[in-house]
Formats: C-alpha cells, sequence, structure tokens
C-alpha cells in the first residue's frame, strides 16, 4: 500500500461577517481514497461532501450554512471507515465553533485502520553509560522477513510514547506498530527505549550524557538486538527516530555512528534548543557520514514549533549540513505534540524507508 503526505483539509468560510476557518488534521492514508465530511445537513450520508483526495496536500472551500449549523462527522466514505478516537471507538458528532476565529479537528485514527496484530515484547536494559535500566519494548511486524538481508531495526527515543497511549505521558501514542502493518514492513523491527523523566534532557543532550549514551546504543544495545531477533553479530542500516530534544538526539546519534544508523527521523527538530548546542556539534565534525545516509527533519506551524522555522533555516545553510543527504518538511497546522507526529508518520516512514 502506497502512502501519501496528504493529511491536511483547510475549509474557509465566513461567519456573522468575519472569516472563520476549519482545519482538519487526519493520518497520512492510501493514495486513491478520498475524504467526507457528513452531518445533519445531509441526512448523515456518508459520502455527501467530498472534502478531497489524498493526491491534494489542502483543500479550501466554502462552507454553506446548513453546514455551518450542522453537527459533523468525518469519514473515509463509508460508516466502516470513519473516524475514530484512540482507542478505535468512533468519533462522537463534532459540533463546529460558531465563534472561534480559528478550530482545528485533530483525527486520530480511522475505524478500518489496519490493527497491531505482529509480536510485541518487552525488557529492561541495563545502559552503563547512564548507570540506568531503561524498559526497551519491540513490536516485530506480522509481515516481518528475518531472513532478508536488508533486516534492521528502526529505534524510537521517548520510547513510552509509541506503542501504548496508556502509557504515553500525554495520553496519546505515535501508533508506531499500526503505521508499520499499514505499510506492510517487511525487513524492519521497531525497538523503543523509554527515556528517563527527569534525566532525560541530561541524557539525550550530546555535551552531558548523550555522546556516551549514543554510543552504548549504537554498539553494545544494537548488537544485542542484532543477535537476539536477526540472529546476526552486527546489523547496519538502522534508523533512529525521535521527538523535540529526542530529534537532537537522534541526529547527533546518527551523524556520530553512521556505520550503524544510516537514516535519521528528527521531529519538531528545535534548532536553537539548549544554547545552540547542535551548532557546537557539528562544529566539531570532521568527518562526513556517507552521502547515502540520509537524515529527514520537520516541524510544524503552531504552538512552540512556530518558533523553529528561523533557526531550522540556519541549521540547513550549515556548510557541512548542505554537503548531507538530507529532507525536510513544514506542517503549517501541525503543534508540538504525538498526536500531530503520528499523523504524519506514515508519510515520514514512507519517504525515508523507500530507497
Amino acid at each position: 500500500m502506497l502512502f501519501k503526505f496528504t493529511f491536511l483539509f483547510f475549509l474557509s468560510f465566513n461567519l456573522f461577517s468575519y472569516d472563520q476557518e476549519l482545519v482538519i488534521n487526519v493520518p497520512a492514508g492510501a493514495r486513491g481514497e478520498s475524504y467526507y465530511l457528513t452531518g445533519d445537513f445531509c441526512d448523515w450520508k456518508p459520502d455527501c461532501f467530498k472534502l478531497g483526495d489524498l493526491d491534494n496536500f489542502s483543500i479550501k472551500l466554502p462552507l454553506h450554512e446548513a453546514i455551518r449549523q450542522s453537527k459533523v462527522k468525518v469519514t473515509k466514505g463509508s460508516w466502516d471507515s470513519e473516524a475514530c478516537d484512540k482507542n478505535s471507538r468512533p468519533l462522537n458528532n463534532i459540533e463546529l465553533s460558531k465563534r472561534k476565529k480559528l478550530q482545528v479537528i485533530n483525527i486520530v485514527s480511522w475505524c478500518d485502520e489496519k490493527k497491531a496484530i505482529g509480536e510485541k515484547v518487552y525488557f529492561y536494559y541495563f545502559f552503563k553509560s547512564i548507570n540506568k535500566y531503561r524498559r526497551v519494548d519491540v513490536y516485530i511486524p506480522s509481515g516481518f522477513k528475518q531472513d532478508s538481508n536488508d533486516s534492521s531495526f528502526i529505534l524510537f527515543l521517548d520510547g513510552q510514547n509509541v506503542f501504548d497511549s496508556n502509557r504515553s505521558a500525554f495520553g496519546y501514542e505515535w501508533r508506531a506498530d499500526e503505521v508499520a502493518e499499514g505499510l506492510k514492513i517487511e525487513d524492519k523491527i521497531l525497538v523503543s527505549i523509554d527515556n528517563g523523566g527527569r534525566y532525560r534532557t541530561e541524557e539525550y543532550h550530546y555535551f552531558k550524557k548523550g555522546k556516551d549514551f549514543s554510543q552504548e546504543i549504537a554498539n553494545d544495545f544494537i548488537n544485542s538486538l542484532c543477535e537476539e531477533f536477526l540472529n546476526k553479530e552486527k546489523c547496519d542500516g538502522n534508523i533512529i527516530a525521535g521527538s523535540s530534544l529526542g530529534a537532537l538526539f537522534a541526529f547527533t546519534t546518527s551523524f556520530s555512528h553512521p556505520e550503524v544508523f544510516s537514516k535519521s527521523i528528527s521531529l519538531s527538530f528545535p534548532a536553537f534548543a539548549y544554547d545552540n548546542y547542535v551548532f557546537n556539534f557539528i562544529k566539531q565534525q570532521r568527518k562526513l557520514p556517507p552521502r547515502e545516509n540520509l537524515f529527514y527533519f520537520d516541524f510544524g506551524g503552531f504552538g512552540q514549533d512556530a518558533n523553529y522555522g528561523e533557526s531550522f533555516e540556519r541549521f540547513i545553510s550549515e556548510s557541512i549540513i548542505q554537503k548531507l543527504t538530507i529532507k525536510w518538511k513544514k506542517f503549517p497546522y501541525h503543534g508540538h505534540n504525538e498526536l500531530n507526529w503520528s499523523q504524519r508518520l506514515p508519510f515520514i516512514f514512507e519517504n525515508t524507508l523507500i530507497k
């Protein structure tokens, strides 16, 4: 199944003589699917008001008075594929605000989403570099082919937020296991490492404990995973993914250990954070990763992320960064949160896993 970077629908309408806007963020989905608005205005026919196809990035259209006064739902054309909450239950009817100039509706998942039917295990691993045990979760997709020459790992930071909303600090998960099933990933095992709570900053900060922590992850930890799950002494071509401070850690780890991590995924990348330490990091580097290694970055346009653009532009203008292979995107109506990160994860996977 091919996934597209299309999960934002932008609806604009006039109400009470001033402009109001409705933004609907939905999970990236399969090419060829369309999204619909339904409600009282059309007797709840699931495909009555087409918002657009997934080949479009955004859609802007006027809403008629009948729609403005209606309670609504979002579907993919049938009630089997309507919008669901994080527990896979259909959302309650949504009442559009009559006063808010900008209203944002975030769709967590679809009721026909692929379920996480792969194998799940967890264990506790002692990291000598931080002198702490950390919980490690492993998800083996149902279609995983262990004998593949390209079999390796996708390593997620802030592991509490990756697979289980009940463990997430903010009530939403990245749904990485469901995304893996939807994309039919065959050569990657998904692994997450819990963060250290109040120790998170010093453990992810390269110039504190982050350098030693990343070295242990890239060597002893990854090698132990290779032996346990892939029956190999070593494995390369791994991917490391993180958000916010974890985005910085993912970048510095992949840059420092390119023979282990050929790709990094950095969501909501705060280049300015902690006194611009990522700029100090790149100035100290004397050896570049191979050109075929890929570094992915993104950030949103809402909330905390709205301030990230200027420092990111400065970051990618650095001469050493211009010599790397990078991809990056700005998501104008996404903020700094697990829910928005989960919505764009299918797009990110498609654009980093494809060779």
